[in-house]
């Protein structure tokens, strides 16, 4: 996986994803891909294929922010999704709305994990509008057993209570 539009964030602390530092209390160091800079808040992930050719076929990640409720504001954030071809397939329309923080609320409760599935494989996710990104989740297919495995198994499995009934 190749980031763009910021890094690792090493300077003081940023909000994250508990547990990721080993510390719960909401701030990391190290821990999440954030914009350090003002500017364009895009952040970008380039996936490369596995040893089988393969590019994930899920990806993901937490996102961060709020509005206060009090402002009355509605604000969104996109999620970009490219295929095998660099193609962007969700037409820039996957949006979440950033969540409304009530005072005193810790912006912690409004962390949201964002993902996609996508069987033809995923080159490329993109969050446009988010400033930092927790937890980045890509993955493979998991394989399904095959049936006659499964029934063979069953048959056993069947016999051999069967057997201690005797």
């Amino acid at each position: 996986v190749t980031g763009s539009g910021g890094g690792i964030y090493q300077e003081g602390s940023t909000p994250n994803v508990d547990g990721d530092d080993g510390v719960v209390d909401n701030r990391g160091q190290g821990f999440t891909w954030a914009i350090t800079g003002g500017g364009n808040q895009s952040l970008g992930f380039d996936f490369t294929p596995n040893a089988s050719g393969e590019l994930p076929k899920f990806a993901g990640g937490v996102l961060f922010g709020s509005v206060s409720a009090e402002a009355g504001l509605t604000l969104y954030q996109r999620i970009l999704v490219y295929d095998a071809n660099g193609i962007e397939m969700t037409g820039g329309l996957w949006r979440l709305e950033v969540p409304k923080l009530s005072s005193g609320v810790p912006e912690i409760s409004v962390y949201r994990f964002a993902g996609i599935y996508y069987d033809e494989g995923i080159s490329r996710i993109v969050f446009p509008d988010s400033g930092n990104v927790d937890h980045l989740t890509y993955g493979y297919a998991i394989p399904e057993p095959a049936t006659d495995t499964m029934l063979l198994t069953g048959i056993g499995i069947a016999l051999s209570r069967r057997r201690r009934k005797s």
